[in-house]
Order: C-alpha cells, then sequence, then structure tokens
C-alpha cells in the first residue's frame, strides 16, 4: 500500500524487497516472491544506492535461487553489512550462507553477532544451536537449543543434526518427539519412522517405501524449508539417490550420512550448489580439498 500511495518511496520498495525474499520459506511459492523481491530490490536501490537492506534482499535471492549462487550471495551480504553493519538481519543470512559452504566458524561469528546486536533474534539461537552441534560442541548447542524452544517454538522445527545430538546424549524421548514434529511440520502422517533410520535398508522395506513416497511429494510443493528438511529424512532412511538438492541444503548434513558419502554423487552436488566459487576465493572447509579439478570432501 505504501509504495502504491508513493511509488518514489524507496524506503518502502527496500523493506517490501525483504519480506518477498523471506517468503518462500515461510510461506511456499504461491507467487514469484523471488522475481518479487529483486525487482523492488532494483527499484529501491535505482533512487537510493546505499539501502543496506536491498543489497541484502538480493543477497537473500541469489540464496534461495534454484540452484543458488552462494557467491553472489556473500557479495550482496558484505556490501549490506559495509552500509549498516548493526542490521541483525544480514548478519543472520549471511551466517546461513557460511553454514552451507562448510565455514562453521564463521557462522557461529555472525550468528553471535546477530545476538549481540538483538538477544531475542529467535533464528538466530536456533541456528547457532544448530552450529554448535556441527561443530561438536553438543551440550552446548543442546542447551542454547532448549533455551530457544523454551522462548519461542516458531521456527525452531531443527533437524537431524539436533536429532542425533539428543540421541547420542541418551535423550531418546527428545529426539522422538522432535522428528516427529518435523514430520508434523511435513506434513506427513508416519508410525515408528526411528527404526527405519537405525536400521538398514533392506529392512522393513514396506514401511521404508511409504515413507520415501510421502517425502517425494513434499519435493513437489517447492516450499524450500520443507524441501530441505525432507532430503534430511531421505538421507536418514537411506535414499541419497532421491535428494534434490537445492537453497537451504547444507553438504556439511548430507555428508554425516555414509549412504551419502558412498552414492557417488558429491562432486556434482558440490557443482550444483555453487560451492566450487566460494571455496576457490575463501578456501575450502577443513573436510573438503580440491582434487585436479572438482572438490572432494570427507565426514566431517
Amino acid at each position: 500500500q505504501a509504495v502504491a500511495l508513493d511509488p518514489n518511496f524507496a524506503r518502502g520498495w527496500e523493506l517490501l524487497s525483504a519480506v518477498y525474499a523471506v517468503a518462500p520459506g515461510w510461506v511456499g511459492n504461491d507467487r514469484p516472491y523471488l522475481e518479487l523481491a529483486s525487482e523492488a530490490a532494483k527499484r529501491a536501490l535505482a533512487m537510493n544506492p546505499e539501502l543496506a537492506l536491498a543489497h541484502a534482499s538480493l543477497g537473500n535471492v541469489a540464496m534461495s535461487r534454484n540452484p543458488p549462487d552462494l557467491l553472489e550471495s556473500i557479495m550482496h551480504y558484505e556490501r549490506a553489512l559495509e552500509l549498516d553493519p548493526n542490521n541483525e538481519t544480514t548478519h543472520s543470512w549471511l551466517a546461513i550462507i557460511w553454514q552451507a559452504a562448510g565455514y562453521l566458524d564463521k557462522a557461529e561469528a555472525s550468528y553471535r553477532r546477530c545476538l549481540e546486536i538483538n538477544p531475542g533474534y529467535i533464528n538466530c539461537s536456533r541456528n547457532l544451536a544448530a552450529t554448535y552441534t556441527m561443530l561438536g560442541e553438543q551440550e552446548k548447542g543442546l542447551a542454547l537449543y532448549e533455551d530457544t524452544l523454551a522462548r519461542s517454538p516458531i521456527g525452531t522445527n531443527g533437524s537431524f543434526t539436533q536429532i542425533n545430538a539428543l540421541r547420542e546424549q541418551g535423550q531418546r524421548t527428545a529426539s522422538l518427539l522432535l522428528g516427529y514434529f518435523i514430520l508434523e511440520h511435513l506434513r506427513i502422517d508416519f508410525d515408528n519412522w526411528e527404526q527405519l533410520v537405525l536400521t538398514g535398508r533392506d529392512e522393513h522395506p514396506a514401511e521404508r517405501a511409504a515413507l520415501r513416497e510421502a517425502l517425494l511429494r513434499v519435493h513437489d510443493t517447492e516450499h524450500v524449508i520443507m524441501h530441505a528438511l525432507a532430503n534430511y529424512y531421505l538421507l536418514a532412511i537411506g535414499y541419497p539417490e532421491d535428494i534434490k538438492v537445492g537453497a537451504y541444503d547444507y553438504l556439511w548434513d548430507f555428508l554425516k550420512f555414509p549412504a551419502y558419502r558412498a552414492s557417488g554423487r558429491m562432486v556434482d552436488d558440490i557443482q550444483t550448489m555453487s560451492l566450487p566459487l566460494v571455496w576457490d576465493k575463501y578456501g575450502p572447509p577443513p573436510f573438503c580439498r580440491k582434487v585436479n579439478e572438482n572438490y572432494v570432501c570427507e565426514a566431517p
């Protein structure tokens, strides 16, 4: 309404671009939100090139495309932070890129900076908790995850990072609850999912096939968060050939699954995630190395 009343309201176009940029992760793709975000951001910047959040919105668009362009995204976020170093949302979005690229130390620093600016920023708290568990600091990560969940359940759907950490600490009840919470988020009603994760692919074939079919239907929704969560479940029950790499997928999480490491698709997925351009500029993460023209990675 604001930009309709005043088409020259640059700040209005900037804020509208940010809303459009995050919409696919919250409401799906009932409208071409990424195109709308890009158009709004460019319109804002044409009027005022120093609108930081407009640059950040373009970074989020580059991250959310399928396939994503992580290096382009980083460039936009870094420009946004030059203009406004105290914008917690930009720090949060940049941290997600560092996480996706395997730079967990950079991700931790960006999430911590986000929380220094705004201690109540739930997404930064949740994602920092996941980063700690990725770094092997499970007690610290789970404590922060519990604190985040106590403050707000919104957006704290978790991932197999937390499920595995809970299971390894003997907290099976919490692990099961989180697993069912994720399935509910995916709108999948399924009993005894845990037995499929803990057993080999040849066991419980009928149940495994039923869950696989339900997860494949989730891919067709094109909802980026649900898409990523479905990928984790497909990997966990032994179907690396079915995952479809897209925005918000973390190679680090994939590499944790032996079936993925043995699948032979790693090199192609690294290319699809646009990771070589990032690693060529910043260096590969500790668990990856360049062999001839391709990058290969081990389990972190």
